[in-house]
């Protein structure tokens, strides 16, 4: 709950970068197995389409939700659906050619390969390229651009 609060205050702009860095740095001292990696450039982009009442926030709904089965899935997102994978070896996704889609696969004890256009841009820190092992991944493409959850099994 505390986490959700803290990103709550970030995307409305009620707290400071510094009080930020702060609130986050305690968390994760008491929370190390919640660290995710995140691009608050994107998340704040984000945020603000999924503010302009577009109705491509559906991820909810079973209708844009879908479950992708196999070792090998190759995703054809559309916008605002979400793709739901278990382990992979290898993931290949095209993005919508605008909106935003989102899809959460597993890396198992091999490294999966992840394929996408290389058009799409990614957070600095972040390798498309070169995976982890054990860990679940979480890729959201908007427009172009990339932002990844990455959670350790």
């Amino acid at each position: 709950m505390e986490l959700i609060a803290f990103i709550l205050a970030i995307t409305a702009g009620t707290i400071t970068d510094a009080q930020a860095q702060m609130v986050l740095s305690n968390y994760i001292q008491a929370h190390p197995e919640a660290v995710i990696a995140v691009d608050v450039a994107t998340v704040e982009e984000t945020v603000e389409y999924l503010d302009d009442d577009s109705g491509s926030w559906e991820w909810n709904n079973p209708e844009y939700r879908h479950s992708v089965s196999g070792a090998n899935p190759v995703i054809s997102a559309k916008d605002g659906h979400r793709y739901i994978c278990g382990e992979v070896a290898t993931i290949s996704i095209t993005p919508p050619s605008s909106g935003i889609c989102d899809v959460v696969f597993t890396s198992g004890t091999t490294a999966a390969i992840l394929t996408v256009p290389n058009t799409v841009k990614w957070p600095e820190w972040f390798d498309p390229t070169s995976l982890e092992t054990n860990c679940t991944y979480e890729i959201n493409i908007m427009d172009g651009m990339g932002a990844v959850g990455i959670w350790t099994l």
